[in-house]
């Protein structure tokens, strides 16, 4: 049952918000979705996922929210499973970090605002101000089991 009203374009879409520094929001039409990020060490985090549905679903007899917990319990094992590689592959004495494609804007956003707040900088620009390139090294999550995972970034200016 989708949640009360959304348009014909809320229907289809699914939104995406990232809060600082550990909240993962996925705003569904039938249901809204957190990861909660819960650091345990410099290369451990717990993550929390909860589902919230709305009223007229969880009232409706035979409700079930299986096939949201589902889902995302298998897309979750699969992302930390690929992480887990990455972090292993970065561990290596002989990886060398490249700089983030295109499309990791996200978490090029991340680690330039980390970058920032580490060197005692506004950890965003300024209105107006041309963007900061940053290289970003190893940068990855790990994860060992359904509900943990974690990461460590090391940023540093290129040409730096």
């Amino acid at each position: 049952m989708p949640l009360r009203g959304l348009d014909e374009k809320g229907l289809r879409i699914v939104i995406y918000v990232a809060i600082f520094p550990n909240l993962l929001v996925s705003l569904h039409p039938d249901y809204v979705m957190t990861h909660r990020l819960v650091p345990l060490a410099a290369d451990r985090t717990r993550i929390e996922c909860t589902w919230a549905f709305a009223p007229e679903a969880l009232a409706r007899p035979g409700f079930d929210p299986a096939y949201a917990v589902e889902f995302w319990d298998i897309t979750n094992r699969q992302d930390w499973h690929a992480c887990e590689s990455v972090q292993r592959g970065l561990s290596s004495p002989h990886a060398t970090p490249g700089p983030l494609p295109p499309d990791e804007d996200a978490v090029y956003q991340f680690v330039t605002m980390v970058a920032r707040g580490y060197q005692g900088q506004p950890v965003v620009e300024p209105r107006g101000a041309e963007p900061r390139r940053w290289h970003a090294g190893p940068c990855s999550l790990t994860s060992a089991g359904m509900r943990t995972s974690g990461y460590r970034c090391c940023i540093r200016r290129r040409g730096a």
